[in-house]
């Protein structure tokens, strides 16, 4: 069990005990407490590596945006919190670094090129395999596979109004700062969407396996 895990079973076990809740909601408390300290472990792992790496805005968009498309249409999970913030900041980070200093990206043509094509994918991935589900976390109901395939492509669509902004600012401005942002944003949906297919997850599967041979943190359950 890792230090997340023991964290999270602690103040799951405090909190209960003060409140006299049950095991039921004990649980409850507990899962909630583990999504948090993961989460932020992995917050504070991306925000030191844009630090380091000179591409804190990138990071933060890519990661920001691929974690708000994940909440609709599901994902694959490492076997440990610790892998899962390994890989999220290997994955995000060189991404951010793609975006940053890759001259192909400050272009217009070139970016609007990548955002339409990207786009394409996006919405074939998403209808394909959207929402992605766990071997612990099985969604077997119609209804509730439709509402999150259904946000998903809410969620999409809205992102590309707000690249639509985006461009209106860097044609009116010549901001090279928006133009990298709305790639990002283009970006960070891409990797989500193609997250879910049946060949990205085996890649991050075989990713985490690797992990395992080559870091102390080994066990875990996938999520």
């Amino acid at each position: 069990m890792s230090i997340i895990e023991k964290a999270g079973k602690a103040i799951a076990s405090k909190t209960a005990a003060i409140l006299n809740l049950d095991q039921d909601h004990r649980e409850v408390l507990e899962y909630g407490a583990l999504n948090f300290l993961q989460t932020l472990f992995t917050v504070i792992l991306i925000v030191l590596f844009g630090i380091l790496a000179g591409s804190l805005p990138e990071i933060l968009v890519l990661s920001l945006t691929a974690a708000l498309l994940r909440q609709f249409s599901g994902g694959v999970h490492a076997t440990s919190p610790y892998r899962c913030a390994v890989l999220s900041v290997l994955i995000f980070g060189g991404l951010s670094l793609l975006v940053k200093y890759d001259m192909v990206f400050s272009s217009r043509m070139p970016a609007l090129l990548f955002q339409g094509g990207a786009l394409v994918f996006i919405l074939v991935f998403l209808y394909r395999y959207a929402p992605a589900d766990s071997p612990n976390k099985r969604i077997k109901n119609p209804d509730t596979i439709h509402r999150l395939r259904k946000s998903s492509f809410f969620f999409v669509m809205a992102a590309e109004l707000l690249t639509a902004v985006l461009w209106e600012v860097h044609l009116q401005a010549d901001s090279g700062v928006a133009l990298q942002f709305l790639v990002c944003i283009q970006l960070g949906m891409l990797w989500q969407a193609l997250s879910i297919t049946p060949v990205m997850r085996r890649v991050i599967g075989w990713m985490d396996s690797l992990l395992i041979k080559f870091n102390p943190w080994k066990g875990g359950v996938r999520a």
